[in-house]
């Protein structure tokens, strides 16, 4: 199956210094195992900040409350103020021009 690229862009009368855009977020799915017509898990759209640097995602306690996400283990994290344990949580992100990946 050829897939081609779908790029999407966001156009701004001024110079923007982050790229903020909607986005859905849902519980993680495997799409293999949805045929077309079987409802996947709901998708709740939330704001995103995209930090093209970064090694991982980072989702609010707003997006885990709003969607009941259920934690799968925990992580250390390295942050301007020294480290933490937080949860960590799998989830199926939806750009938005509609592709998705988890």
């Amino acid at each position: 199956m050829s897939m081609s690229p779908k790029p999407f862009t966001i156009e701004r009368e001024y110079v923007a210094n982050s790229l903020v855009t909607r986005c859905g977020i849902c519980d993680a799915f495997n799409p293999k195992d949805y045929p077309v017509g079987l409802e996947h898990p709901p998708v709740g759209e939330f704001e995103a900040l995209w930090d093209t640097g970064a090694t991982g995602s980072v989702i609010s306690k707003n997006v885990v409350q709003k969607l009941g996400l259920k934690a799968t283990g925990k992580a250390i994290v390295y942050h301007a103020n020294g480290k933490s344990s937080v949860d960590v949580y799998s989830v199926n992100v939806l750009l938005p021009n509609n592709v998705g990946f988890c």
